[in-house]
């Protein structure tokens, strides 16, 4: 019986075979294979193999900033998790400079997936918080690190008052819309 490898040989299969599809033109595997080397980074990163892991979020990062400069909608995310997984491995690696560039990248594109009002994003964005003050913690900005989560927590609960401020008008606009279309209003 062969050992286990932890999938790492599925996702090395899967960059081969999205790299043969790049190869012969199809450039719409572009984002899956940026995301494919970012959760093999990931992977390898959580069983401590972090520089191997950098080289692939290096790929992913090169492979998706284009997209977005270019307006690609659904790349933003994507370049969003690998910075923020690039940091996550930075930070193992000692190289706490770039890391907390990479969290401060990703947490603006969080941010702004979430002002556009995308709330599903406030996860990950919290996550990257929770990456910055790490590395914050790491170099020994003990107070800053500190500050980043209070300001999350804080930043959580408004969004979630806010979040519910926009159903409740949502909610007012759907029975006034019925009301007047059933003439009880006019």
């Amino acid at each position: 019986m062969e050992r286990d490898d932890g999938g790492i040989r599925d996702f090395n299969d899967a960059i081969a075979l999205y790299m043969d599809h790049q190869e012969q033109g199809d450039h719409q595997v572009g984002l899956r294979l940026a995301h494919v080397r970012t959760m093999l980074g990931t992977k390898l990163n959580d069983q401590g193999q972090n520089e191997e892991a950098l080289g692939h979020f290096n790929k992913a990062v090169a492979a998706l900033e284009p997209m977005v400069a270019g307006g690609r909608q659904d790349a933003g995310f994507h370049l969003a998790l690998a910075l923020m997984d690039r940091a996550r491995a930075g930070i193992a690696v000692g190289s706490f400079e770039s890391a907390l560039d990479d969290c401060l990248r990703a947490i603006t594109m969080y941010e702004g997936l979430v002002a556009e009002d995308r709330p599903h994003f406030e996860g990950s964005l919290g996550h990257a918080y929770l990456i910055r003050a790490e590395v914050r913690h790491a170099v020994g900005d003990f107070a800053g690190s500190t500050t980043v989560l209070a300001r999350f927590h804080f930043r959580r609960q408004v969004v979630i008052v806010v979040g519910r401020f926009r159903l409740a008008i949502r909610d007012l606009a759907a029975e006034h819309s019925c009301l007047v279309q059933n003439d009880l209003i006019h």
